[in-house]
């Protein structure tokens, strides 16, 4: 018996030492090289113009827009419902971003 439980020990810290590694890993997110500029009311009338005013410069490849810079909280929705008779509450993380964002 003991013998069963140290195994699934083993495998548990495996698996959680595998989550933590996947978790810390790189995502694809290249945070060195891009820049957050949080727009005033009067640069965001403005987006188009300042995107194509950043896009003359050589040094800078891609001009996106979004509500809320990546690794930052995000804007959540809360909704209850009723399903199958049961009260559910229902959690929605919003994200808003320009088409050219995911790549």
């Amino acid at each position: 018996m003991q013998f069963i439980i140290a195994i699934v020990l083993i495998a548990f810290t495996i698996l959680v030492q595998k989550q933590v590694r996947f978790g810390s890993s790189n995502l694809g997110f290249n945070q060195k090289n891009t820049i957050g500029i949080k727009l005033t009311p009067q640069m965001d009338q403005k987006k188009e113009v300042l995107k194509k005013l950043l896009l003359e410069k050589p040094a800078i490849s891609e001009v996106t827009f979004s509500q809320y810079y990546p690794g930052n909280v995000i804007s959540q929705w809360q909704v209850q419902m009723d399903i199958n008779g049961e009260k559910k509450q229902l959690d929605f993380d919003t994200f808003s971003a320009d088409g050219g964002f995911l790549k």
